[in-house]
């Protein structure tokens, strides 16, 4: 949601991405696991990870995650 993001480059994105992951002390994910793809209008950003933690016993916990955002050209 930050309008800054939408004039930046993959890279420059990835870094602030990346940033930000680190300062949240966000591990389950990387900037790996971001994809750009190009779509009609601009270029979608999406990411989709899961997450299997033991809760006891023979019981995990499992989080699934998907988002997808459209940046438009300007």
């Amino acid at each position: 949601e930050d309008p800054a993001s939408a004039r930046m480059g993959r890279k420059a994105l990835l870094d602030s991405i990346e940033k930000k992951l680190y300062i949240n002390d966000v591990r389950a994910i990387s900037t790996n696991d971001f994809v750009f793809s190009r779509v009609q209008g601009g270029t979608e950003l999406s990411v989709s990870y899961e997450v299997r933690e033991p809760l006891f016993g023979n019981l995990d916990g499992l989080l699934t995650f998907s988002h997808e955002i459209k940046m438009d050209k300007q």
